[in-house]
């Protein structure tokens, strides 16, 4: 995770808590679509551990250093991080 994401997560305040909120809802709904990003094992052997992918991260910094989640819902900045609108 980029230190524009952990910096915002360390802010007191409600656009931190939106920030963890949206961060869990992303792993939940990339979970659901099978679209999180395995790593951890050699090539070939199953995949045990699970990520968000870097490109969701990346629109999600992207997404703080605009301010956008001071106008959106979790579940909305969610959608348009899934849909890679940017």
């Amino acid at each position: 995770m980029s230190d524009v994401l952990i910096e915002a997560l360390a802010r007191p305040g409600d656009l931190s808590m939106r920030l963890a909120d949206t961060i869990c809802l992303l792993a939940v709904r990339g979970g659901e679509l099978g679209e999180l990003e395995a790593y951890g094992a050699p090539e070939g052997q199953p995949q045990p551990f699970k990520r968000l992918r870097s490109e969701w991260l990346q629109r999600l910094e992207t997404a703080v250093a605009r301010d956008a989640l001071a106008r959106l819902t979790p579940e909305r900045a969610v959608e348009i991080l899934l849909q890679g609108r940017p």
